[in-house]
């Protein structure tokens, strides 16, 4: 199955009027503080974001894009034709091969990133790094590039705009972590060129994400598996929240694999903080004994009375996964699984979330020690918002500034941290997220990933009230009715195939 849709049309044309040059000599950054949005539905007005808002065609002056499927007449009608284009997609490994391509006559270079347990995985992450005069734009999102994920399926994206290292400034030649992450990401994709070299151009200093990356291997030992999928969620956890199993998960999810009690149990230890190395035995039927108890956890996906009585019926279904061989075997926990209903009526959501809420009140006792005194930063934050003031070039830099010099404040002045949660490319299943196994080579245990995925998370400092939807008051764009319900009598989940 091919990922790239449509044929390629030439580019570099000289058609461009003047007045289309000087407009395209200069923007401003809008999400200096980082926003996370959910993307916009035909019919639908309210805060959501189009791929056209984002991409800023007249303004761009480089573009590096990632997804699993990539429609190249529709998106190149959105890019513009004078300047390098990488994208990276999925490939399929009976047709295609591994590498960096150029496609004729075009101003595309292609990247086919490894995938080394063809044909079981997928590249699957997606990435936006879009460059402006004076400024650089991260984009994380949960659409593939077609139009189908930016006009009829909801998806979720976080945005966040950096400027450039001012001539008085300096980095020190180290890279801030949330660009290392990335520049890691794009090497292993296998990508060597100009992109790479420009994140140290930049000013990283008010990044709010702390990325979340699987690429696929089996990462043998401690610090390996605390590298990607949900060793990384892990270590995240366990250096913003600290270790606490208290804690409820509901999973948002646009397609499930085969999910067993083990690997829900595996999962949980990960977004408890806790390391997940322990290697879980097989699930006994129930004939043979009782079972532990599932972890406190929910799985939000679409009841098929969901997705036939939709605004496109059955046909919107194409881009939910879920097989009826998995849901029926004795293994499957149906007793997690709850219903994913837009709060846009008749809408899908193809969008990934993992919202992760503390049962006790006060800050979890084994959380990393803060400072005495903490600067308002990253971690402290009740979700994402839009970056309200106008920023004119002058003022954007000026505000790096301010917020450098701001005051500091006592840990006894900060909320504590009452939640969490996830947003990105990441399914719930062990292809994205990874599984605990063990190696046949060390003997010990390894964390094995088959897909490319790339999500963000955040802490959230929120209020104890309980009254509504407590992640969406505390700043989280979550698309789909709180709490989610149980499935009707009689109806099944979705499922894509038999």
């Amino acid at each position: 199955m091919s990922h790239v849709v449509g044929t390629i049309r030439c580019v570099g044309s000289s058609s461009d009027s003047l007045d289309s040059r000087i407009n395209r000599s200069s923007t401003e950054p809008k999400y200096l503080d980082g926003a996370t949005k959910l993307t916009y539905v035909s019919g639908f007005d309210g805060d959501y974001v189009k791929l056209e808002d984002l991409l800023q065609k007249d303004h761009l002056k480089d573009a590096f894009l990632c997804a699993l499927a990539v429609d190249l007449d529709w998106l190149l009608t959105k890019l513009p034709e004078n300047i390098l284009i990488v994208i990276a997609k999925h490939w399929d490994s009976r047709q295609e091969a591994e590498g960096v391509y150029i496609l004729p006559d075009t101003n595309i270079l292609l990247v086919h990133p490894p995938l080394p347990n063809a044909p079981i995985g997928c590249f699957h992450a997606k990435l936006m790094l879009l460059f402006f005069d004076g400024w650089m734009r991260v984009v994380v999102a949960s659409g593939n590039l077609i139009p189908y994920d930016w006009e009829t399926n909801e998806n979720v994206i976080f945005v966040q705009d950096f400027p450039i290292v001012q001539a008085t400034g300096s980095n020190n030649g180290n890279l801030h972590p949330f660009a290392q992450d990335i520049k890691d990401f794009i090497l292993a994709i296998g990508l060597k060129n100009h992109i790479v070299n420009k994140l140290s151009q930049y000013d990283f200093s008010r990044a709010k994400a702390k990325l979340v990356a699987s690429i696929p291997g089996a990462y043998k030992g401690v610090e390996n598996i605390k590298k990607y999928g949900h060793g990384r969620l892990c270590k995240v956890v366990q250096e913003v929240c600290g270790q606490n199993e208290n804690i409820i998960l509901e999973c948002q999810t646009s397609t499930l694999g085969g999910l067993t009690a083990d690997f829900l149990h595996e999962f949980y230890r990960s977004a408890s903080g806790i390391d997940p190395l322990e290697i879980s035995k097989p699930r006994t039927k129930k004939s043979q004994g009782v079972e532990r108890p599932l972890p406190q956890m929910t799985m939000v996906y679409p009841s098929n009375r969901t997705v036939s009585s939709s605004k496109y019926s059955k046909a919107a279904g194409a881009a939910l996964f879920f097989g009826k061989s998995n849901y029926e075997k004795h293994t499957f926990p149906k007793e997690i699984i709850r219903n994913c209903l837009s709060k846009r009526d008749g809408i899908l959501i193809h969008s990934k979330f993992v919202l992760a809420r503390y049962t006790q009140q006060e800050q979890p006792k084994n959380s990393q020690k803060r400072q005495k005194t903490n600067k308002l930063n990253s971690d402290d934050i009740r979700g994402s918002s839009d970056d309200k003031a106008e920023f004119t070039r002058k003022s954007y830099v000026s505000k790096e500034t301010e917020i450098e010099s701001q005051p500091t404040i006592s840990d006894q002045d900060i909320d504590p941290i009452r939640g969490w949660y996830y947003c990105g490319s990441h399914n719930f299943t062990s292809s994205a997220w990874g599984k605990i196994s063990t190696s046949r080579e060390t003997k010990g245990p390894q964390l094995r990933i088959n897909n490319w995925e790339l999500g963000v998370f955040f802490s959230i400092r929120g209020s104890e009230n309980d009254q509504g939807d407590w992640f969406t008051e505390n700043g989280v764009p979550v698309p789909y009715q709180r709490p989610p319900r149980r499935y009707d009598l009689n109806d099944t989940p979705w499922f894509s195939f038999n």
